[in-house]
């Protein structure tokens, strides 16, 4: 494998290399319905995306600035040739900016046509939870943050809150 190649291969994660099952969540019981998340943080926050959205993990590459575009896009990238835009889910939920560091990555979630990079702080693994374990969105959550959550999962000591990437990728289009 040569240096190009390597790098290449460095740059890509998958979501399925990441896989990885946390057995003191729950017993899952033959026949009962589960779902696979990976599990991101942004800020010091936990939020999850269902595996079946994702197209790719990537690291974080410069972003190219896009005049006039909403304040949750940080801008475009070209990904082996193709442009995609990328979401800093950290304006759009107003959570604090970090810098983008080595464990920065964009998880790339695509839905019919669209996709976009949904910028994370840090990707930490892949997990099956029960859905019967996922709960609907608190009251207290702030209106125009609350459509884009599918659910909350307690796993362990952590609060992870799901995210529906297909609005997500709706507001992109409008």
């Amino acid at each position: 494998m040569n240096n190009k190649e390597k790098q290449s291969s460095d740059k890509q994660i998958t979501a399925k290399a990441l896989t990885l099952y946390d057995k003191d969540f729950a017993e899952i019981n033959e026949g009962e319905e589960t779902i696979e998340l990976l599990i991101f943080r942004l800020s010091n926050e936990w939020y999850a995306v269902e595996l079946g959205a994702i197209k790719e993990i990537v690291r974080m590459s410069n972003i190219t600035y896009l005049p006039l575009s909403p304040t949750h896009i940080a801008g475009i990238i070209n990904l082996r040739g193709r442009i995609l835009s990328v979401t800093d889910l950290k304006k759009l939920f107003d959570l604090a900016q970090e810098e983008i560091t080595e464990e920065t990555r964009l998880i790339v979630v695509e839905h019919g046509n669209m996709e976009t990079g949904l910028m994370a702080d840090e990707v930490t693994s892949v997990t099956k939870v029960l859905k019967r374990k996922v709960d609907p969105p608190i009251n207290t959550i702030s209106s125009n943050i609350k459509e884009y959550i599918k659910g909350e999962i307690k796993i362990g000591s952590k609060f992870i809150v799901q995210l529906n990437t297909d609005l997500i990728l709706k507001k992109e289009k409008n």
